[in-house]
């Protein structure tokens, strides 16, 4: 049982292992979906397809007209391609298509036959006049004459009122009263570098939403996917799906999402739209209630299959090492068995029951060590979000105490309802700004107390919307008082002396006695303005209904602002760092507290506060910030460090408010594997200790009475007898015992024969040998180079760590030919630098000199293919210097006696060389640089300058 342990433990941490890999391989294959099905809802708008088709047709107009000679180029020709190309790439036919010579003045105009009674006739005056009006910017032309004709063609052309800017190449559209109400599409595109005009040409395609193919666009959509593996699909399915991520039997993974009616209105003018066509067959009108859907789709049989076959052949092999050690053991346990030495026995005995599974056990424990890392740092990221979470909570814990300070306040105004006019707006304003900023009340008498327009920091937008607000709540109030009979007999007569009296009473007509009802249950009920995520002031409606109905009621809305009250308790606790640094299971958390402007300003998105205030400063917190601000939802990410540490990020946005939090840790990886190393020792010794109590137990009773034997023995012999042992064991033991039996016959003998055989004598013969011939050197004559890329400590700071491997994996990869193909050998890489040798053949033949100089320029020449290739890579340009020196060198093994050792060249020759390269980052020397004796060498082959 205590052997069988181990293999199941590794058995189940396989299991989970794989379990973990299918759940993390699901996880990614989620995300892809995703942004896939994001991708597909960005096909699926018309204005995207259109864009695209657009800009596809640009690119084919512009093909076309380059390759065709200047004579055979007409207008004519060039507005007929881009109608066969308008109608095959989106299947519209244009409503109107101009081409329009700038230089030349020159006109091609052609109008679709569909709408040409709708149109009418069109002369080329008004056409140039439509495209210089387009081209010029006539906004900036206020009050002259051309300004005003072409707002006059500009709509008679299109049918708009409107005087759109149009810019190059982008898609416009409108509502064009010349087609009955059609949406309209434009595009206005340019060839400015066709050579064989002398001039730019223009061009404007306009067409109709309805007379886009549909199947086209849906199926350009479907086609559209960038991962070759995912499928895409659209229909109508049933409406009421409660989940939107689908896993079937055969491991095929579905993402849905359901598309916003928007995108689906095109064409709806003439009832061609998805919508009307699923109207015209009832398939809308179907029970349950169907809605369009997109769905993002994506198999992960093959890998499912690849985990069983995995999963199946570890128990496979689990199973076979169990039955074979067992066998083992079984065959051990009993004696003569196995026809083995006693000692050999004991050895596969231990082996089998301790090492084996021991052994085992690690290699499990090693090799799925990294999927116990992961679910550490799974635990940690799950444990900063929830920090975030905890610190969102306190934040909005403040609101809800804002919100119960309006209560009480409330319950205090209830008693004061009966003061005056005067006097309860004096009771208002004394609280305004400390527990609320701003009020709207309207009494059972007709009178209306508010404030809250003198605040300025609320942007126009934002005001607007709270005015209005305001309105509808007044409204609502009035209509209330009225159907309740609690409105007092003047009531009518004084809500017509407030200025938006009559506005306020119609608008409650309008107010149905459920909208009523509905009003009245909303106590305290918060209304948003401005972006629900970003806005930063509420309104909190309250009722004020005494018992009595000739007592006085009233309704009162306070205005919040709630950004402003976030801020004040973050500014409190800003100096607290407890607040913003928390220690949770021996980890460190930092978090930080982003304000960003709201989104209808124009810093959008721009950092306003930050607290603690360092954190407007700290790279980490604004990289994190600048990748939630753009999200709808929280994130959060690790990064694992080259010295194994691993920091986890994460970030999210406070509902409602215009607050942004991040927080970031650092976990120590070493730690994490001293932790689990310590306790992974300490299971394995109380194991062996287990093991080993176990197997001294069992060999004791097998052995015990021989050995006694042996021992009283060997007691004998210490004092000078040799007896002879008799004994029923047979096989091991009983040879055993006749072999010491044997034994004590010559073991005097033997013993001295021993003293003359040392093994350190040995020992000490092998290592003297070794280190002679580590000792050994020769001098010979050679070249050495070196090459340096110029100024790479300056590059390295200008981009990434990856850019600059990649880099230097280039620039190896184009020196290292040049070396070998004339006979040199690289030494060493030392960062980007190379030192090369360079020997001759004997000592007449000094070509190794001639192949330093003819690799030198080799490189020089392989330097322009180089810069082209990084060039192209997106990788910066480089310049080399090469310095080469030749003379007598030491060649030889150094190193530690027990470390590392290198085979290299030593002395002057390498250092001169070394300096010689150092010379030519200077601009005023040459990228090579050679020494004298290499000019004595091989003058006559090559050009020299003399640098001094």
């Amino acid at each position: 049982m205590i052997f069988v342990v181990p293999l199941l433990i590794g058995r189940v941490l396989i299991a989970g292992y794989t379990n973990y890999l299918l759940e993390d391989y699901k996880s990614q294959t989620r995300k892809v979906l995703r942004e896939d099905l994001s991708d597909f809802a960005k096909d699926i708008e018309l204005e995207n397809f259109l864009t695209g088709k657009l800009k596809k047709i640009h690119q084919d107009f512009f093909t076309y007209c380059q390759a065709r000679e200047s004579d055979a180029l007409r207008l004519a020709k060039m507005a007929k391609f881009l109608q066969n190309r308008v109608k095959i790439e989106i299947g519209a036919d244009p409503v109107y298509l101009f081409i329009f010579d700038k230089d030349t003045g020159k006109i091609f105009k052609t109008v679709g036959q569909k709408f040409v009674q709708n149109i009418g006739y069109l002369g080329n005056a008004a056409v140039k006049i439509f495209f210089r009006g387009l081209l010029e910017n006539p906004e900036t032309q206020t009050g002259n004459l051309q300004n005003k004709l072409f707002a006059q063609v500009f709509t008679t052309i299109l049918g708009t009122r409107e005087t759109l800017k149009f810019e190059m190449n982008e898609l416009y559209s409108f509502l064009s009263t010349k087609l009955g109400g059609r949406r309209f599409f434009g595009w206005l595109g340019n060839l400015p570098d066709i050579d064989q005009f002398q001039s730019d040409l223009y061009y404007f395609i306009s067409f109709t939403e309805d007379s886009v193919a549909l199947k086209k666009h849906f199926a350009q959509a479907r086609k559209n996917s960038k991962n070759s593996g995912i499928k895409r699909f659209y229909g109508f399915l049933p409406a009421n799906l409660n989940d939107f991520y689908f896993e079937s039997k055969d491991g095929t993974i579905s993402l849905l999402k359901p598309v916003p009616v928007r995108l689906l209105r095109f064409g709806s003018h003439k009832n061609k739209s998805v919508l009307n066509i699923n109207i015209d067959n009832q398939r809308l009108l179907s029970r349950p209630a169907k809605a369009f859907y997109i769905v993002s789709q994506k198999s992960i049989a093959g890998y499912k299959k690849g985990i069983s076959r995995f999963q199946t052949f570890s128990g496979l092999s689990f199973l076979v090492i169990l039955f074979l050690s067992l066998y083992l053991l079984q065959m051990l346990c009993f004696e003569g068995r196995i026809p083995a030495r006693i000692n050999t026995k004991l050895f596969l005995a231990i082996f089998t029951s301790i090492v084996l599974p021991i052994a085992i056990f690690t290699v499990v424990s090693y090799r799925y060590f990294g999927f116990l890392q992961k679910l550490f740092y799974q635990n940690h990221k799950q444990s900063i979000e929830q920090e975030l979470q905890l610190f969102e909570l306190s934040i909005q814990n403040n609101q809800s105490l804002q919100h119960l300070k309006l209560r009480r306040f409330k319950d205090r105004l209830l008693k004061r309802l009966e003061l005056s006019r005067i006097e309860l707006q004096k009771f208002l304003n004394d609280n305004l700004g400390l527990t609320y900023d701003g009020y709207v009340l309207i009494r059972n008498d007709g009178v209306i107390i508010e404030e809250f327009e003198k605040y300025i920091n609320i942007n126009q937008q934002n005001r607007e919307k709270l005015g209005f607000l305001c309105q509808i709540f007044k409204a609502q109030a009035s209509r209330i008082f009225s159907d309740l009979g609690i409105s007092s007999n003047d009531f009518v007569a004084q809500m017509k002396k407030h200025p938006q009296g009559k506005k306020i009473i119609a608008i409650g007509d309008l107010f149905s006695p459920v909208d009523a009802d509905n009003f009245c249950l909303q106590d305290g009920e918060v209304f948003g303005t401005g972006s629900a995520k970003h806005g930063n002031f509420r309104l909190i409606t309250f009722n004020l209904f005494n018992a009595k109905k000739s007592d006085k009621s009233a309704f009162i809305a306070f205005v919040l602002n709630a950004g402003k009250r976030s801020k004040k308790f973050l500014f409190q606790h800003a100096i607290q760092d407890s607040f913003f640094v928390k220690r949770k299971n021996g980890i460190l958390y930092h978090n930080a507290v982003f304000q960003v402007e709201d989104k209808n300003s124009a810093d959008e998105g721009e950092i306003t506060n930050s607290w603690p205030s360092k954190a407007a400063n700290d790279k980490e917190f604004l990289r994190i910030f600048n990748r939630i601000k753009e999200r709808d939802s929280g994130i959060s990410w690790l990064e694992k460090a080259e010295d194994g540490s691993v920091s986890l990020f994460a970030g999210r946005k406070v509902a409602k408010l215009p607050l942004i939090i991040v927080a970031k840790a650092v976990l120590d990886n070493s730690a994490l594997k001293h932790s689990m190393l310590s306790v992974m020792i300490l299971i394995f010794i109380l194991y062996a200790l287990l093991l080993i109590i176990f197997l001294a137990e069992s060999i004791s009773s097998i052995f015990l009475n021989p050995f006694k034997s042996l021992l009283k023995a060997t007691t004998l012999i210490n004092k000078g007898y040799y007896p002879v042992i008799e004994t029923g064991a047979v096989y091991e033991m009983g040879i055993l015992v006749d072999k010491f039996n044997i034994m004590t016959l010559g073991l005097q003998q033997r013993q001295r024969l021993e003293r003359f055989v040392s093994e350190d004598a040995t020992r000490n013969i092998e290592l003297e040998s070794l280190d002679l011939q580590e000792r050994s050197s020769k001098k010979i004559d050679a070249g050495v180079m070196f090459v340096h890329i110029r100024e790479f400590a300056e590059l390295c700071e200008k981009i990434s760590a990856d850019k600059v491997i990649q880099l230097l994996n280039l620039y190896y990869s184009f020196i290292e030919p040049a070396i070998k193909d004339n006979n040199g050998i690289i030494d060493k890489y030392v960062g980007d630098g190379i030192m090369i040798a360079f020997t001759g053949n004997n000592a007449a033949n000094e070509d190794f000199a001639e192949n330093s100089c003819k690799a030198a320029l080799k490189l020089l020449k392989n330097l322009k293919l180089l810069n082209l290739q990084l060039e192209k890579a997106g990788l910066p340009q480089i310049k080399i210097g090469v310095g080469i020196a030749c003379g007598k060198a030491i060649r030889g093994r150094v190193g530690a006696k027990k470390g590392r050792k290198d085979f290299t060249l030593i002395g002057n020759v390498v250092n001169l060389s070394a300096r010689l390269e150092s010379l030519t980052h200077k601009e005023k020397y040459s990228a090579i640089m050679v020494s004298q004796q290499i000019e004595k060498l091989v003058g006559d082959h090559f050009v020299f300058i003399d640098c001094g």
